[in-house]
């Protein structure tokens, strides 16, 4: 069926091209490839390429770790093809024949843990006391430090008011509304943190264990009563850029060349 495909493909080219050139397309004895050949108008042959009849491999790997294994076994199946790997932003692409049609190919996604994603995130956040406490308790329980179990405690006790003042003063707790109204969120525990940290992980893979110190500061919002963490500026792009480089140290026994970036003219 493919034969047949390319055949009226490529007879299709000529017609349009009006090309003295002649194109053959055989199956190869043993070999689950058609071999593509292109003469000129003298039979002298001026093009050959190898064409698979399976479809184009597309392999999915959960780890990075399981890479080395899997273009070693690519070159025992083929000691002549050209395995080149991407480190990507978002997974690592093993072009298995780049040299090629590049179009068989296994990749390896790099997923963000779920604490790591929260983080990427909080810039855009605004919590309330409850939602706060929640976040501390439950959705970033597992990157739990010193500070950030300090600022749980304090967070359970938090309260908001509104007095009669007739100061000029802001302070962190405190922000003007009026001249003679301000409003004061404050913790019966103690003083809410400057800042808090966090350990995460960068990405949900178990060869990739490295755990980053994330630093927050803490801001509040005091006639709103919500506060805002704010991860410190570039901080989670240096982490992931030294993730991509520990994959690289991973993958520096691979046969196979590695490069920081994409592939191009890989099928989807």
């Amino acid at each position: 069926m493919l034969k047949e495909l390319l055949t009226g493909i490529t007879d299709l080219a000529q017609k349009a091209a009006k090309v003295d050139r002649h194109i053959h397309i055989t199956k190869l004895d043993g070999k689950k490839e058609y071999l593509l050949t292109m003469q000129d108008g003298g039979g002298k042959v001026t093009h050959e390429a190898r064409l698979p009849d399976h479809p184009p491999r597309r392999h999915a790997l959960h780890s990075v770790s399981e890479i080395g294994g899997m273009v070693e076994h690519f070159h025992n199946e083929n000691p002549e093809t050209l395995i080149v790997a991407w480190i990507g932003r978002e997974q690592v692409t093993i072009v298995i024949d780049d040299d090629g049609f590049r179009e068989n190919k296994i990749v390896c996604p790099q997923t963000y843990t779920p604490e790591f994603s929260l983080l990427t995130e909080m810039r855009e956040q605004e919590y309330t006391q409850k939602e706060l406490v929640r976040l501390l308790r439950v959705d970033m329980a597992t990157a739990e430090t010193e500070s950030s179990a300090e600022l749980l405690r304090v967070a359970r006790v938090i309260n908001t008011k509104v007095f009669q003042t007739g100061h000029g003063v802001i302070e962190k707790t405190r922000a003007s509304l009026g001249k003679d109204i301000e409003a004061e969120v404050r913790s019966d525990a103690g003083d809410i943190p400057d800042e808090v940290k966090f350990r995460i992980n960068v990405y949900d893979d178990p060869a990739l264990q490295t755990i980053y110190s994330v630093t927050c500061r803490v801001e509040i919002d005091p006639q709103a009563g919500t506060f805002f963490l704010l991860p410190v500026a570039k901080e989670l792009q240096l982490f992931e850029q030294q993730e991509k480089q520990r994959i690289r140290e991973l993958l520096q026994d691979v046969n196979c060349p590695v490069f920081l970036g994409e592939p191009v003219h890989v099928p989807s």
